[in-house]
C-alpha cells in the first residue's frame, strides 16, 4: 500500500506524521519512509518501537555516528522532544535502529562502497558511551 495522503482527508496540510498515523490504522508489516529530513524523525522512531519491525528510511550523513547524531538533532525539531534529555533520545535512536550503513562514492566514478556500519547487537554500548559525551 502506498500512502500519498492521509485517511483524515479534511486537512489540506499533509505531513509525514499524518501519513505515519494512517499507516498505523492499516497495521502494516513494514513502513518505508524514503527520507528523514526533520521533525518526522521522532514519528518514525515511534513507529519503529510500536511493533512495526523492519522499517526502512534514509538520512544524508557521512558516517553511522553522524547519522545517529543527525537523527537525534532532527528529533529535537519535533515539539514532543523539545524537553527530553539528549541521552533519552540517543538511547531511543540506538535501540530502535538495527543497522546503519554509510555509503560513499569512490572518486568521481559511479562506484559506491560501504564505508561504515552500525549493527545494534555489536555496537549499541560503544555508540551510546561515545556519543552521549
Amino acid at each position: 500500500v502506498k500512502l500519498y495522503y492521509p485517511a483524515e482527508g479534511e486537512s489540506k496540510v499533509i505531513t509525514s506524521a499524518s501519513l505515519l498515523r494512517s499507516c498505523f490504522r492499516m497495521n502494516p508489516d513494514r513502513i518505508l519512509m524514503t527520507e528523514i529530513r526533520g521533525a518526522e524523525a521522532w514519528d518514525f522512531l515511534k513507529a519503529s518501537s510500536s511493533g512495526h519491525a523492519g522499517n526502512i528510511t534514509t538520512v544524508h550523513e557521512s558516517s553511522p555516528e553522524s547519522a545517529v547524531l543527525g537523527i537525534v538533532q532532527r528529533c529535537y525539531m519535533n515539539p514532543e522532544c523539545q524537553n527530553l534529555p539528549f541521552n533519552v533520545i540517543l538511547r531511543r535512536v540506538l535501540s530502535n535502529i538495527d543497522i546503519i550503513m554509510s555509503i560513499k562514492y569512490l572518486d568521481d566514478e559511479d562506484f559506491r562502497f560501504a564505508s561504515g556500519i552500525y549493527y545494534k547487537q555489536l555496537h549499541f554500548d560503544d555508540y551510546f558511551r561515545k556519543l552521549k559525551e
